[in-house]
């Protein structure tokens, strides 16, 4: 938080100060100050870098996230397949995902090539305090996953029923952009923390 404290002495005097989150509570003593939070972009992580992957990097970069990108296959792990400012990472994103100190601020979007890619993803992210994690998918899938993660302890029933699966909101569309659509105002209703309706039921038809 940016602090600018204006005084009245024999002149006036101007006190610009930065304050962690952690002392916020010191800014109460300030009697006449300008208060000026100054809160980071939220940070999305996308878990693939096929079609979806790239609608989805586009339309987010438009809501103001920063963009990080995961895909193991250097053709889908192109910089100029996604907006300028995104980072592209070639590599094992479970590996990725456990290596990274990922906080509220963070959204998780698993739309990779396959189910066992996304998977694995998880399980790194799952116990991480993200603000949002969502996975592309059927309902029976996700429903198959969640036995599988309580069977092998790799989650909570609460955990797990925190992820967001199938990924996105329903909003009627079945091409690419029109899914990416949906998973970004799931995204918006997240970070304003907005309740939302049943997300969509994806197809395998989505994956590239």
């Amino acid at each position: 938080t940016l602090v600018t404290a204006v005084r009245e002495t024999p002149e006036t005097v101007t006190d610009v100060r930065w304050y962690p989150a952690e002392q916020a509570h010191v800014i109460d003593d300030e009697p006449d100050a300008l208060v000026e939070p100054i809160v980071p972009d939220p940070l999305l992580v996308i878990v693939g870098g096929g079609h979806v992957a790239q609608a989805l990097a586009w339309q987010a970069d438009l809501v103001g996230f920063d963009l990080l990108v995961v895909e193991d296959r250097p053709e889908y792990a192109r910089p100029d397949l996604f907006p300028p400012r995104a980072e592209v990472r070639c590599g094992d994103a479970a590996g990725i995902l456990a290596g990274m100190s990922l906080d509220e601020e963070t959204y998780v979007a698993l739309v990779s090539r396959g189910h066992l890619t996304d998977a694995k993803a998880l399980a790194a992210c799952i116990d991480k305090p993200c603000r949002y994690i969502g996975m592309m998918g059927s309902r029976r899938k996700a429903a198959l996953l969640r036995q599988d993660f309580l069977r092998r302890g790799l989650a909570t029933a609460e955990r797990f029923d925190r992820v967001h699966a199938p990924i996105g909101l329903d909003l009627g569309g079945r091409t690419v952009p029109e899914i990416a659509a949906g998973i970004v105002a799931e995204l918006i209703a997240a970070r304003h923390q907005r309740r939302t309706p049943a997300a969509r039921d994806e197809t395998e038809a989505a994956r590239p």
